[in-house]
């Protein structure tokens, strides 16, 4: 018999996103009530490395940035939307062995 091991994770138990440099490997880790709240997102997404400058990649004016800046907002949202209702959303994702 085999057995498949399945993880999911839902929307209120995000708390905060990560963004890690590729450069340097350091992270940075914003809660989402602040992305959303006080409009850090363009900030935080946008900004260089804070500890080796290297550049985001991100231009505040691009569709790119729109969609990370909206799927934030969206995850944020989806907790509170979700209370209360007779059905439970979820997201598989990979299991730690």
């Amino acid at each position: 018999m085999t057995q498949e091991k399945k993880c999911y994770v839902y929307p209120e138990d995000v708390s905060a996103i990560r963004l890690n440099c590729k450069k340097c490997n350091s992270a940075s880790i914003i809660p989402i009530d602040r992305l959303v709240k006080d409009g850090s997102y363009l900030i935080e997404i946008s900004r260089n490395c804070p500890h080796c400058n290297a550049p985001s990649g991100i231009n505040p004016q691009t569709q790119e940035f729109a969609e990370m800046k909206d799927f934030c907002f969206l995850l944020a949202k989806l907790a509170g939307t979700m209370n209360g209702r007779n059905l439970k959303l979820s997201f598989q994702i990979e299991c730690a062995e």
